[in-house]
């Protein structure tokens, strides 16, 4: 499912970013992983209360998950893909 869920948003992303489909099926697992992820994160804390260093620990995870996911996805994309891939992001955060 969060694979079906990476590929439909990868497929929206395709034709501003230029990967091709054999980067589209490379990506699909990396992003649908990281996706499974987080929402694994925040189902495990739903409607619980969390102390500081909790807090502090999950979004410890959410960075590694983060970063491990970059790292995937900048070995697959070209550089010039890479740098489309961060506008794209960039210009989404400032919606």
């Amino acid at each position: 499912m969060f694979n079906d869920l990476a590929e439909i948003q990868l497929l929206d992303l395709q034709p501003e970013i230029g990967f091709n489909d054999e980067q589209l099926t490379q990506l699909v697992p990396i992003l649908g992983g990281a996706l499974f992820e987080v929402i694994k994160i925040a189902c495990e804390r739903a409607g619980k209360r969390l102390r500081v260093g909790q807090k502090i620990r999950i979004a410890k995870q959410l960075k590694h998950i983060q970063k491990d996911s970059r790292i995937a996805v900048e070995k697959v994309l070209t550089p010039e893909q890479v740098a489309a891939w961060d506008k794209l992001k960039e210009q989404a955060s400032h919606q």
